[in-house]
């Protein structure tokens, strides 16, 4: 018996999934948006939070790079109509680019880090985040990286500066986002910290020295937030520092999975080539041969060590035990020629032996890519546009950040999961077994999609109290 094929997509359909999936996933976040503090003048506000928050959400989504080409794009059709419904308030027309500029420059940003912390646990509280757990210890795995937003000659608040070699001086906004990740490309926001010019920064501009400040508020604050939460925290070489790692082990009870370096500490190479070609290191090899006919042969060595560097040998320092951990993998084609050839170097809290160290590079040690690749690099490239100014007075350009995440957020619970396929099938009939990315196309087509959609179409809410959500990220 042949299945039915699949329906041509409605004029609503990313435009009903996005907002379905707000419904569905996070069914207070509209009433949070609302509790933000309103500075404005009650009674002669035109526009309220709600519809300023989702018309910018709908600009995320819609992949549109500025705000004067939002308001161009925005004018005609039915945006304004869906906007509300989206937002649960009465909108006649949509707000321009400015008006929310306004508003977002005000808002003191901490009500929006809380709504964002408010939407990560909640997928966690629903087991929608086990993916992101390993094997080891029963962790969870968190990402943090930081990133570069954006680089104006134009001053704006609390930014760090640098003179450049041209003469110029430039203003950086620098910002450290705190994820939840699973190897499977799942990239969760929960938190992030912005680097500024105050008393904690240094007003000039240092990408290690700012990142480890920001390290260490963020990891303080969350573990203030959530003390019972359990984490392997996946770090680049930036954070081969003892004040760091203490904090993390020490501090905070989690575990770290830190990218190796070499550079970062000459005494903990000196160490680690040492301990390398002695009696003290453990090797493991396996040879895996893959459908297309090639052979994957996975060298794994470890050696156990003290951190006992820099900060460690202070007065009060105590060295910290850590694992150096390698994986080098080389897949050879039919006639044994090399093919491909990567290396994984880690060093790690965890407790490794021969019986976890492969669970240990599949789970945690390959892990750490997911926040660039998966995260970054579609936030930069691919819609969210993170490295334009969308404002720069006051905290206008923290603000806007935080609803990206907001957004990317959303995103990745209806793009790589089955909740589109669902929706498909409630609003069109017939069964849809590609997900929302595979279906479409990619996520710069559906950017397109929904813009079509949220000028053309009509968002349809449906009723999803029943329905059983998986992961979908092949």
């Amino acid at each position: 018996m042949s299945r039915k094929p699949a329906p041509p997509p409605p004029a609503s359909l990313v435009l009903t999934a996005y907002g379905n999936a707000i419904r569905y996933y996070f069914p207070d976040f509209w009433e949070g948006i609302g509790e933000a503090p309103d500075f404005r003048v009650q009674g002669r506000c035109v526009f309220p939070q709600r519809v300023l928050v989702a018309t910018e959400l709908a600009r995320c989504f819609s992949g549109i790079e500025s705000h004067r080409a939002m308001d161009g794009v925005f004018r005609d059709g039915s945006p304004a109509e869906n906007i509300g419904l989206m937002a649960g308030r009465k909108c006649r027309r949509v707000p321009c680019g400015g008006t929310i500029n306004y508003f977002l420059a005000d808002l003191p940003p901490e009500h929006y880090h809380a709504v964002l912390d408010r939407m990560a646990f909640r997928l966690l509280k629903d087991k929608r985040l086990e993916g992101c757990r390993e094997p080891l210890a029963g962790t969870l795995l968190m990402g943090a990286d930081g990133t570069g937003l954006s680089c104006t000659v134009r001053p704006v608040p609390h930014s760090t500066t640098r003179l450049h070699g041209d003469g110029k001086l430039r203003f950086h906004h620098y910002v450290l986002l705190v994820a939840f990740l699973s190897p499977d490309g799942v990239v969760a926001p929960a938190a992030c910290e912005f680097i500024e010019n105050e008393k904690d920064y240094n007003p000039e501009f240092d990408k290690q020295d700012c990142e480890h400040k920001a390290m260490v508020k963020a990891f303080t604050a969350l573990k203030k937030r959530h003390p019972m939460l359990r984490l392997t925290l996946l770090i680049d070489a930036l954070a081969l520092n003892y004040p760091i790692m203490n904090l993390i082990e020490r501090t905070c009870g989690w575990f770290f999975c830190i990218s190796y370096r070499e550079g970062v500490s000459t005494g903990l190479d000196r160490d680690i080539r040492a301990l390398l070609k002695s009696p003290d290191c453990h090797k493991k090899e396996t040879v895996t041969y893959n459908q297309d006919g090639t052979k994957t042969r996975r060298t794994y060595k470890w050696v156990r060590l003290k951190y006992d560097y820099g900060g460690a040998r202070e007065k009060g320092g105590i060295p910290i035990s850590i694992t150096y951990a390698e994986m080098e993998r080389v897949t050879v084609d039919k006639e044994n020629k090399e093919v491909r050839r990567q290396k994984y170097e880690r060093i790690t809290n965890h407790s490794l032996r021969p019986g976890n160290i492969e669970d240990f590079f599949e789970y945690i040690g390959t892990t750490r890519w997911v926040v660039e690749n998966q995260g970054f690099n579609e936030m930069k490239n691919l819609g969210l546009n993170i490295e334009h100014a969308y404002g720069y007075k006051k905290r206008s350009l923290i603000n806007h950040f935080l609803i990206m995440m907001f957004a990317f957020l959303i995103m990745q619970v209806a793009q790589k999961t089955d909740f589109f396929q669902k929706i498909v099938k409630t609003v069109a009939g017939g069964d849809v077994q590609k997900g929302m990315r595979a279906l479409i196309g990619g996520v710069k087509l559906i950017a397109r999609h929904f813009l079509d959609n949220l000028r053309h179409g009509r968002v349809e809410y449906v009723d999803t109290s029943e329905w059983r959500v998986k992961w979908n990220t092949s």
